[in-house]
């Protein structure tokens, strides 16, 4: 009873704070693994939201997941949602999740858990045996333009010697995984790749998402013929 207590204090708090009051949210808490941490969606038959919490979500879970919310109310993203099915729905969250927290990241207390919790961070050479290439793409990107984009300057390098090392381990690991899935994905395109993401400083601040989404469509341009899982 206490842990749903502080949650619906956070959950309503960061409701209060990024000015959703007026936006229908059902949140429904749930042991479903298949949510990792958390998840939002949108339902367009019931015209609401909903948020699924796990035992796995923390703060910056509840808070994040909020901020798809706050996302979508600032980039009016909803209508194309709607209009357009999009593919490879785990490497464009991947990118997706990095405009929510960059936006979120500008509330000093949502920025100091998610450089709290990258300072906890451990080497993740389990990665080449427990990751599909799919899922390791999506790690990579949403990784790269947290550590690079994301952190402050003065955080990123209190913190460089082990993301960069993760990094490394991402790079690595992809080429491998790419190599056993068959796919033909090799330094080259990881280069043209770390190109794309690096142009996310120039538009990251945008309220279009027609844009935003252009951006999202030029990294997935490689990814066609990887399995969506």
């Amino acid at each position: 009873m206490v842990v749903k207590r502080i949650r619906k204090t956070i959950l309503s708090k960061w409701v209060n704070k990024l000015n959703l009051n007026n936006i229908p949210i059902e949140f429904i808490y749930t042991n479903n693994n298949t949510f990792e941490n958390g998840l939002c969606s949108y339902d367009f038959n019931a015209k609401k939201y909903r948020i699924f919490i796990t035992p796995n979500s923390d703060k910056e879970t509840y808070i994040h997941e909020l901020g798809h919310i706050y996302f979508d109310k600032l980039t009016n993203a909803l209508n194309y949602y709607q209009k357009n099915p999009f593919k490879n729905i785990y490497i464009r969250n991947s990118i997706e999740d990095g405009f929510v927290n960059y936006n979120l990241s500008k509330f000093n207390e949502f920025y100091d858990l998610i450089n709290e919790n990258i300072g906890r961070s451990k080497p993740i050479n389990y990665l080449i045996k427990s990751f599909s290439l799919n899922r390791l793409l999506g790690g990579y990107i949403y990784d790269y333009l947290h550590w690079n984009f994301i952190l402050k300057p003065k955080d990123r390098n209190l913190q460089k010697e082990i993301i960069d090392y993760n990094l490394n381990i991402y790079q690595k690991a992809i080429l491998i995984r790419a190599k056993q899935e068959k796919i033909k994905f090799n330094q080259k395109d990881l280069f043209k790749l770390r190109i794309i993401l690096n142009q996310f400083p120039k538009i990251k601040d945008l309220r279009d998402y027609k844009i935003l989404k252009k951006y999202e469509d030029q990294v997935l341009e490689k990814f066609e013929k990887i399995r969506d899982i």
